[in-house]
């Protein structure tokens, strides 16, 4: 077996085991978490060379291993987000915040759900845990079908660099399609936030995100 074969492997297991308490459909697993593949070296003859190609190898792994959480070289972490906002619900929608109408009373960190957006109203929500970091998600739903928004703490997770990009307001979001999945994802805060449906498009929720309070706010 190959060092690549491996590293995909490795990957692969890690998702699993991360996002075994939420249903996503494995193949947008696969698809979010894999990896940029390193240019092939042809091979040389000589000691020289093949000393050479160890060294380049070795410079290869420490690039790999310092650059995971970068937009270019997703590592599956936001596969789990997008695992969490496609999940059902555990508890009920929470309130609306009496001091700030425009918001329920959970969020993450600094930053809030909205009570309402546009048609979209909230039905339910769900806490976890992704990557490490804690994470919420509210589930809402809208005249196309439902969705889930999912809120990860900081730090930012690393966002595929193959999406479709679109700026809202002071927004700029990326727009992604795995399969029969949906997903828009931006950074708020520090903080990554994820849209996910199986039923509604890219641009209704890209609608959505563009409906937020903070869209045009700094």
């Amino acid at each position: 077996m190959s060092e690549d074969e491996r590293d995909t492997r490795a990957i692969g297991d890690a998702i699993r085991e991360a996002t075994a308490d939420v249903t996503a459909p494995p193949g947008l697993r696969e698809r979010l978490a894999r990896p940029t593949s390193a240019p092939r070296r042809r091979r040389r003859r000589g000691a020289a060379a093949l000393a050479g190609v160890a060294v380049l190898a070795v410079a290869a792994v420490l690039i790999v291993a310092g650059t995971a959480e970068t937009p270019d070289r997703p590592d599956g972490r936001l596969a789990e987000a997008v695992a969490l906002a496609l999940s059902p619900a555990r508890h009920p929608a929470p309130g609306v915040d009496p001091a700030d109408p425009i918001h329920l009373t959970v969020r993450v960190g600094p930053v809030g759900f909205p009570s309402r957006v546009h048609r979209w109203q909230p039905t339910g929500m769900r806490t976890a845990t992704v990557a490490g970091r804690g994470a919420r998600m509210v589930t809402y739903r809208g005249p196309a079908g439902n969705a889930g928004y999912a809120i990860v703490d900081a730090p930012a997770l690393a966002v595929p660099g193959d999406g479709r990009r679109a700026t809202v307001g002071r927004l700029e979001l990326t727009l992604l399609r795995r399969d029969d999945t949906s997903i828009v994802t931006w950074r708020r805060k520090g903080r990554t936030c994820v849209l996910a449906s199986r039923t509604v498009g890219t641009d209704d929720l890209a609608a959505f995100a563009a409906g937020l309070p903070y869209a045009g706010a700094s």
